[in-house]
């Protein structure tokens, strides 16, 4: 299996994203050439370049759930991977579907398929708290104030893209001040996705005395910013919110990025060993997870195949599509 350091030394020195992409709107070609899939002699992976459905107006969600229906239709797959933790079991899956379904993520409607046509499903993710854990474990991330970071990191990038949908009066200091507030609700949470640092977040907290814990998370991230970014989280960092990531794209831009990738590449091996284990028992796997990590990946997928199940090709969903039966 690919090792974490080895997968973060590629994103930083050999990835290289079509930053493109991010800047037009999405289309079905996205996810008939970004969509890989890996054959043997006698198994098949789809692994599909998702789509954040929360991120689609009606009529593109419409094209992306009959592109999921195809999906299922032509393969029959025998199991079905999620972009949701693994430690997640059926019944916590399952409950995911009691909402509406103009609720529904990709992930609910894959797992709605996967019902339909008699696969088994599960997840294929860390938790954030696990991923988090691990990597402090593993010492590539040391201190909880850069754990604090890089996970705002991941949020600010998440809320630009959402807030600025919704509303498009919104300035970075706008999105700054909504993520600092979301990640307070957080951190007070005891059970939380960031329930192994907040203690010693907040026992920096009682440092500050007379300060709001919001005054101490900006005090972090400005400390943070200075130490692995050198330009001002506000005006350098996130450099227009309409390509709200800088800091990942490419990876080698901050030296901040050595982290994000370790984030990125311990996320993404744990997709890929889950795909390995999910083909040695059946013929048929269906994966999904945002494009952003199969179009990372593919071709360290592609040997991870070959190496732990047989010799394997790769092609895009359109490509396979044309093959016949």
């Amino acid at each position: 299996m690919v090792t974490l350091d080895s997968l973060s030394d590629y994103y930083i020195n050999k990835y290289e994203p079509q930053q493109d992409r991010a800047k037009r709107r999405y289309s079905a070609d996205d996810y008939y050439n970004n969509t890989m899939v890996y054959l043997t002699s006698r198994k098949t992976l789809v692994f599909i370049a998702g789509l954040h459905v929360g991120d689609l107006g009606p009529k593109r969600k419409a094209e992306f759930v009959k592109f999921l229906d195809t999906a299922f239709k032509k393969t029959r797959p025998g199991s079905v991977l999620v972009e949701l933790p693994e430690s997640l079991n059926a019944k916590e899956l399952d409950k995911l579907l009691v909402k509406p379904r103009s609720k529904w993520m990709e992930s609910e409607w894959m797992i709605n398929f996967a019902k339909r046509y008699d696969a088994t499903y599960r997840g294929m993710d860390l938790e954030t708290k696990e991923n988090i854990g691990e990597l402090i474990r593993l010492g590539k991330i040391d201190d909880a104030e850069l754990a604090l970071f890089v996970y705002f990191l991941f949020w600010y990038h998440s809320m630009a893209k959402f807030w600025t949908r919704k509303n498009r009066a919104l300035t970075r200091d706008d999105i700054y001040d909504l993520t600092i507030h979301r990640i307070l609700n957080i951190l007070l949470d005891k059970n939380s996705e960031l329930s192994g640092i907040s203690p010693e977040i907040l026992g920096i907290h009682k440092k500050y005395k007379g300060r709001s814990l919001a005054d101490t998370i900006d005090r972090i991230l400005r400390k943070m910013t200075d130490r692995y970014v050198k330009s001002g989280m506000h005006s350098k960092l996130v450099v227009n919110l309409k390509d709200p990531q800088p800091y990942i794209h490419p990876y080698k831009k901050y030296r901040i990025n050595e982290f994000v990738s370790y984030w990125d590449a311990n996320r993404d091996r744990h997709m890929m060993a889950a795909c390995l284990r999910s083909l040695r028992k059946n013929d048929v796997v269906l994966a999904i997870a945002g494009s952003g990590h199969i179009n990372r990946f593919s071709m360290i997928l592609l040997d991870e195949i070959a190496n732990g199940i047989g010799s394997a090709r790769m092609m895009s969903w359109a490509e396979f599509s044309k093959l016949k039966k």
